[in-house]
């Protein structure tokens, strides 16, 4: 089977899942979702993604039907019947199906919880050459920290980085970068990486947090703070991190080129480091889809 649901408690198909037009999930984008990624049907960082989803639950009042320990089950268990050596596992919990109206339910209401997974193709082009990004206004609600289903600012986002032919869209507010539309960003600069803290403005990656251990090992300063788009474009080097993306560098943007438009040394050896800290954890070097 190529992909798979897993939907009140059965593992279909994808093409046959189905879920009630009245969850609240469809009617307000009420709910969160996690994407993690697997090598040779082992989920990666599954335990630092499920603290996350804990986090965004307990941010929206909202109970997941399930607890930690069964949803790593019915995490192992679709992905045994799936084929791939890179799958990407997406689940989605809402708060349930109910009435429309914008109030919680007045009565609990179960929690719909959904899982699917499916092969994940990589993309090494842009991680060894690289994104060209454009700048796009940050219009986003006032907690980005929180992982939840209202994305419409970076479809739009992403959108117009597609019409103008580029591959990423960077957030600005005023004059300050926050993260990407769908990654969180960084520049280099005199050896040191610097990227916005976190706060209620960016989502604090999974893959943010593994690269910030990757740099202290390897001996970078990080500096967590904002950057401007201007110490961007005067950047010694930029790229961006997300679990379906890795450490992917960000060589123009907005038309112009950061430095020489080659992927830098330090992005090059956090790339290193993130592949050995998934070999490590996973504990296997059958790799293909990684450089």
């Amino acid at each position: 089977m190529q992909d798979i649901a897993y939907v009140g408690g059965a593992y279909l198909p994808i093409a046959e899942a189905r879920v009630s037009l009245e969850d609240r999930a469809y009617q307000f984008g009420d709910g969160v979702y996690e994407a993690l990624l697997a090598f040779d049907h082992k989920p990666f960082a599954l335990r630092e993604h499920l603290d996350r989803w804990d986090r965004s639950c307990a941010a929206l009042r909202l109970t997941c039907p399930y607890n930690r320990q069964q949803i790593e089950s019915i995490v192992h268990e679709a992905l045994s019947r799936v084929e791939g050596d890179s799958l990407l596992v997406y689940m989605q919990v809402s708060r349930g199906v109910a009435p429309r109206v914008h109030q919680f339910p007045p009565q609990e209401t179960p929690g719909v919880f959904t899982l699917t997974v499916r092969p994940h193709p990589y993309d090494s082009r842009a991680y060894e050459q690289g994104d060209d990004a454009v700048l796009f206004e940050d219009i986003r609600w006032g907690r980005c920290d929180i992982k939840c289903l209202n994305l419409l600012p970076n479809v739009l986002a992403m959108q117009h980085a597609v019409e103008k032919g580029c591959t990423q869209a960077i957030f600005y507010r005023g004059d300050t970068v926050t993260e990407c539309a769908s990654a969180n960003m960084y520049i280099v600069r005199d050896g040191r990486i610097i990227t916005h803290p976190v706060t209620q403005a960016i989502l604090a990656g999974v893959t943010r947090a593994h690269l910030l251990e990757d740099a202290a090992a390897l001996g970078f300063p990080v500096e967590e703070r904002p950057f401007t788009i201007d110490e961007l474009y005067a950047a010694d080097e930029a790229f961006s991190s997300s679990v379906s993306r890795r450490p992917t560098p960000v060589v123009r943007v907005e038309g112009r080129v950061i430095r020489d438009g080659k992927r830098g040394p330090i992005t090059e050896a956090l790339q290193a480091a993130y592949r050995q800290r998934i070999e490590k954890e996973l504990r296997t070097e059958n790799l293909k889809c990684i450089r």
